[in-house]
């Protein structure tokens, strides 16, 4: 008797895209007990999730846009705010780091990003898990990057453990604007695990009630911005959004979202909204409103795609007048350490374009792909195992599409960004395997509804021993859920190997173009 290794039920999404502009009513100024109340013009723009993608999408040309038109079109944005006597923030809600060349070819992953986003005008940031996954990085985090912003590099729940105070500059900041409107800023990051022993990670549901959060609560302020890396569907934001309500019941609220690679934008309650801002700099997420005696009024949402033409358009400004001088010296930096990490390096060619987006039994699925073809030709058949191989992979550590034509260095970066190792369970008979694969298949993801995991499309043999492997990342998950899992022994070991993940993709592409063009 045997098992087919393959998922073919679609699992309804867990998350809706919003549209690309939308209004949302949660007061209107007829509700307002005061005729001549305070009122602020109030204007917010969020990035999110960059993961490196300072240089633009050279496969998509609808998003050709790059830090330098980023700092380009937040100026003028800045200056428009500025004449109307309107407020403007920026906003960033972490994973600033690990997704391109430019972010993760440097020594330190990251290097280049951090000097980059420095140029940009931020009122705010917070912390990304990708962003303390490593100990130099958090290490330059808190020593170079967070001084420079100050009060601004908020991190409310992630501390520097040598001393339990701020990884960032502050757990929270009070700012008056420049129209006189008194800003609660806070800076969270979800209940991570993984993250580097450097640092410590409070649980939303406990930092809420620490000391600096009542102090902050106890603030007379206008507006709560809630900086998060935090989904919206998370229950971190629920405990986050019932104790700012149980201390302060009335006033507004922006919670600027993150983590999930989504665009939403919806009101949280009558006096609080929502908004998550893609991912990769795909889009800039704007929310405009009017607070009158407390209440957000007129509340109007857009993503704004990371278009030149459209960013452009957005600030009034002909395309040829809108890059500014700093934006300028900014894509002379990328160009310079472009050429100095080698990224545009042509590696090989591919034939088709294949999709993260796509299940893993789809033949044009970059799934399919490394598990089928990649992992088999160079791991499997360059490195001695003990048993009969099976891969197990998370469906999220692919981060781009491999496109059809020519693949550099960059492009291969952006598929695989991570530095990890394999590791192996050696010895885990057939009919154990089929347990831990139903578990693992069985769960949707919550960011893009298909299952958690992906795993090599084939029969497994009851009565056939394997060795199951995947990355050193996976497996600090899978070592968890192999503990539930009948008659489960195994403890997971080093592979001795000359391949990593990145380093075994390289090597496939670069063998594939070497038969397309002897084939040709």
């Amino acid at each position: 008797m045997h098992y087919l290794v393959s998922l073919t039920i679609i699992f309804g999404l867990c998350s809706i895209k919003s549209p690309v502009a939308s209004t949302v009513r949660l007061h209107h100024p007829t509700d307002d007990t005061t005729n001549n109340g305070v009122v602020f013009d109030v204007n917010i723009l969020q990035t999110t999730d960059i993961h490196g993608w300072i240089t633009g999408h050279r496969h998509q040309p609808t998003y050709n846009c790059d830090i330098g038109d980023v700092y380009s079109f937040t100026t003028h944005m800045r200056e428009l705010a500025n004449n109307r006597n309107s407020s403007f923030m920026m906003f960033d809600s972490g994973d600033l780091i690990e997704g391109t060349g430019i972010s993760d070819a440097t020594e330190m992953h990251g290097l280049y990003i951090f000097k980059t986003l420095t140029h940009l005008n931020y009122d705010g940031l917070a912390v990304g898990n990708h962003d303390v996954g490593h100990k130099d990085v958090t290490k330059y985090i808190h020593e170079t990057f967070a001084p420079h912003w100050g009060s601004n590099y908020i991190t409310s729940n992630v501390l520097w453990a040598e001393n339990g105070k701020p990884l960032g500059g502050s757990q929270y900041q009070v700012q008056t604007t420049l129209p006189g409107m008194r800003v609660l800023k806070l800076g969270f990051l979800y209940k991570f695990l993984e993250h580097t022993s450097n640092v410590v990670v409070v649980p939303p549901v406990k930092s809420v009630k620490e000391e600096y959060f009542r102090k902050a609560m106890a603030e007379a302020v206008d507006l709560i911005v809630v900086i998060m890396h935090i989904a919206p569907d998370m229950e971190d934001m629920n405990y986050i959004h019932t104790a700012i309500r149980r201390a302060q019941p009335d006033v507004a609220i922006a919670f600027l979202a993150g983590h999930s690679h989504v665009m939403r934008f919806h009101a949280v309650d009558q006096n609080a909204f929502v908004i998550q801002s893609d991912h990769y700099l795909y889009h800039l997420g704007v929310a405009k409103f009017l607070l009158v005696d407390g209440k957000i009024t007129h509340l109007y949402h857009k993503q704004i795609r990371c278009n030149r033409t459209a960013l452009a358009s957005y600030v009034g400004e002909p395309t040829n007048e809108f890059q500014l001088p700093g934006g300028y010296a900014l894509k002379k930096d990328l160009a310079r350490w472009t050429e100095e990490l080698s990224l545009d390096t042509v590696v090989g060619q591919m034939q088709h374009t294949y999709s993260k987006s796509l299940q893993v039994y789809n033949k044009w699925s970059l799934r399919n792909l490394f598990v089928e073809h990649v992992i088999p030709k160079t791991l499997f058949a360059e490195t001695p195992l003990k048993h009969k191989p099976f891969y197990i992979s998370g469906a999220f550590f692919l981060r781009d599409n491999l496109y059809q034509g020519n693949v550099t260095e960059a492009d291969i970066y952006a598929v695989i960004p991570f530095t990890d190792k394999f590791h192996q369970y050696e010895e885990v008979q057939g009919t154990v395997l089929i347990a831990l694969v139903r578990k693992l298949l069985s769960k949707a993801s919550q960011n893009w509804g298909g299952p958690a995991w992906f795993v090599t499309q084939e029969w497994i043999e009851p009565d056939t021993t394997y060795t199951v492997v995947g990355t050193v990342y996976d497996f600090f998950k899978l070592d968890a859920q192999v503990k539930t899992i009948p008659g489960w022994t195994e403890v997971s070991s080093n592979i001795t190997t000359i391949y990593g993940p990145r380093s075994a993709l390289h090597t496939y592409i670069q063998r594939s173009s070497v038969r397309s063009a002897v084939g040709a």
